[in-house]
């Protein structure tokens, strides 16, 4: 196939895919994302405990299992949209009973007991309903605390980022609790920091996470990668291209060197699989620009990544174990998906003479179609 007549097929592509696109879009729901909670523990001047805990409430008084990655599957996620849709003051009413279970969920262990109590409750305005929202609720102990505690989180409530810090900003304790677990045991005499090494092995399966089950866009694109590349060699080349450039905007966002809002860079990452798709289909060999433009479309992921790891609020002491904690879940993620691919339609399929047409072809208008989707949700809704 000649050039020209590539360009005119991958035009005439598009087209399609936009067609149904417009057919199709306003028959497919939007879900809300289960963002883990985050809470940040810090050490009053007179020894008391304050914690401020940011989480997604309407998830909780609906009862969304911690299971779900997104509320639309969870059979309360009718119940979810209609708090999600409460104003502020009337949300608020609604959460007073759960706020009074609140501190028999949220513990600081130790003997003899701590107490908690609610001192304030912040819900955000109503916004954009396909969005989730985040509400802090600040908790703080009733008498100073000098016994040794470790923080625990109920398993009801899902996963949380856990964060301790004196009055003077130290940090002094960071941990990803799953399941029900503790952080370390803070020494009160002795305030010993969290090691590295936990930090690092914390934020592996917080990077991990992201990439599945929750990064379904990423996924997409590296699966477009893959389709493209029946040889090693060219899969290793883009692979390495995308995982340089991420980790480059990762390490720069995350150091507040380069920023970018969502609202832009969330579009551009569906606009670049939908830009590999259409080139897996208007070209049968690897141009010489393709691992370039995987190198331009790894820095915008890079940037998503940024977002995602800043909500977690590492500290000065944890940010370089986090982040090459973070980056090393991204790649074992992508290469997850990558064997994936390989045992689904990899070894077995790809030298057959169908595999072009019914694999990359089809494949690929697929992935086109759903990034195409998730860019004009994200620039329109």
């Amino acid at each position: 196939m000649n050039r020209t007549k590539a360009y005119a097929q991958c035009r005439w592509l598009s087209l399609w895919m936009f067609a149904l696109l417009l057919i199709s879009g306003a028959q497919i729901t939007s879900a809300h994302e289960m963002s883990p909670a985050i809470i940040d523990a810090q050490l009053l001047s007179d020894n008391r405990i304050e914690l401020t805990v940011k989480l997604n409430i309407e998830a909780r008084l609906a009862e969304v299992s911690p299971i779900h990655s997104d509320s639309e599957e969870s059979i309360n996620a009718a119940t979810y949209n209609r708090y999600r849709a409460l104003p502020p003051a009337q949300l608020s009413i609604r959460a007073q009973p759960w706020l009074k279970e609140l501190p028999s969920l949220v513990t600081l262990l130790a003997q003899p007991s701590i107490e908690l109590e609610v001192v304030a409750l912040t819900i955000p305005a109503t916004g954009n309903l396909l969005e989730s929202r985040d509400t802090q609720v600040r908790l703080i102990t009733t008498e100073p605390v000098t016994q040794n505690w470790s923080f625990a989180w109920d398993p009801s409530l899902g996963a949380a980022a856990f964060r301790f810090s004196t009055a003077d900003a130290q940090d002094i304790s960071t941990a990803y609790l799953t399941g029900g677990a503790q952080s370390d045991v803070v020494d009160m005499t002795r305030l010993i920091s969290t090691s590295a090494m936990s930090v690092l092995v914390d934020y592996i399966a917080v990077g991990f996470e992201h990439i599945i089950p929750l990064g379904w866009d990423h996924i997409l694109f590296v699966v477009g990668l893959f389709l493209f590349s029946i040889k090693l060699r060219s899969l290793i080349w883009q692979v390495s291209a995308f995982t340089l450039a991420h980790t480059i905007t990762l390490a720069l966002g995350m150091s507040g060197y380069v920023t970018l809002p969502s609202n832009i860079v969330e579009p551009l990452i569906a606009a670049t699989i939908v830009y590999v798709a259409v080139e897996n289909i208007a070209f049968k060999k690897m141009t010489w620009w393709r691992p370039l433009l995987v190198f331009c479309f790894g820095l915008l992921h890079g940037l998503g990544f940024a977002s995602v790891l800043t909500e977690f609020g590492l500290s000065s002491q944890s940010f370089v174990a986090g982040l090459i904690g973070f980056n090393i879940g991204v790649e074992l993620g992508q290469l997850a998906g990558i064997f994936m691919c390989f045992v689904l339609f990899g070894f077995w399929v790809r030298y057959k003479s169908w595999y072009r047409p019914v694999i990359v072809v089809f494949g690929s208008a697929v992935i086109g179609l759903i990034g195409a989707y998730w860019f004009v949700e994200r620039v329109f809704f």
